[in-house]
C-alpha cells in the first residue's frame, strides 16, 4: 500500500491519502473544503537520483519512446547544450530555469512567445523548467500553466500540476500548435 501527503489546492489543508489497490490515479474529496481532488500517483522508479515532483507517466498513458532513464541529455557535458522548441521552422530558445510558453501577442509576458494565430495556445500555457544537474546532466520538465486549453506530450495529456520530464524529440502539443523539444549540442 501506498501513502502519500498532498495539500488541497482549494483550502491549502494537508492530507494523506493511501493506494491500497495500487492504482496510478484516484479521484477524492478534501474533507474541508468538499472539493474533488484528482491524485496521482507517483510510479515507483529504480533509479537513485529521481527528483520529487517529476513523475512518468503511468503504463496505460506512457507515451513509446527510447530509454527512460529520466533525464533529457545522459552523461556527457551539458554546459554546451543548449534546449529549444522548433515550429513550423522557427527555433525558439529555452534558458536555464523557467520558461513559459505562450501565443506570441503584443499583451503577452510569457519568455518564449510562439507565432501563430491559433488561439487554442493560451498566451501562458505551459512552463518549461531547465535544471542542469552534477555530473554533467540535463533535466527538462514541463507543467501546464494557469490555462483552461490542454497541453499533450507525445500524445499524453498532462493532468493538473502533472510535471513530466522532457527529452529530445519529444511532442508537445499546446491547443492546436505542436512544437518539438530539441536539444542542440555545438
Amino acid at each position: 500500500m501506498q501513502e502519500i501527503k498532498i495539500t488541497c489546492p482549494h483550502c491549502k489543508a494537508g492530507l494523506s491519502v493511501r493506494n491500497s489497490k495500487n492504482e496510478p490515479m484516484k479521484t477524492i474529496v478534501c474533507p474541508n473544503c468538499k472539493s474533488s481532488l484528482r491524485v496521482k500517483f507517483p510510479t515507483p522508479k529504480p533509479a537513485a537520483d529521481s527528483e520529487e515532483g517529476a513523475t512518468e507517466l503511468p503504463k496505460q498513458r506512457r507515451p513509446v519512446q527510447q530509454e527512460d532513464e529520466g533525464h533529457t541529455v545522459i552523461g556527457g557535458n551539458v554546459v554546451n547544450t543548449r534546449f529549444a522548441l522548433q515550429y513550423e521552422g522557427k527555433t525558439y530558445p529555452l534558458h536555464d530555469g523557467v520558461n513559459t510558453i505562450g501565443r506570441q501577442s503584443a499583451s503577452a509576458t510569457a519568455s518564449v512567445q510562439i507565432a501563430t494565430a491559433d488561439r487554442h495556445l493560451s498566451r501562458h500555457h505551459a512552463q518549461i523548467e531547465v535544471v542542469r544537474l552534477p555530473g554533467g546532466v540535463a533535466r527538462v520538465k514541463i507543467r501546464n500553466w494557469q490555462n483552461a486549453n490542454k497541453t499533450y506530450v507525445n500524445g499524453a495529456e498532462l493532468i493538473g500540476e502533472e510535471t513530466l520530464i522532457l527529452k529530445n524529440g519529444f511532442r508537445i502539443k499546446m491547443g492546436g500548435p505542436e512544437v518539438t523539444f530539441v536539444a542542440i549540442t555545438n
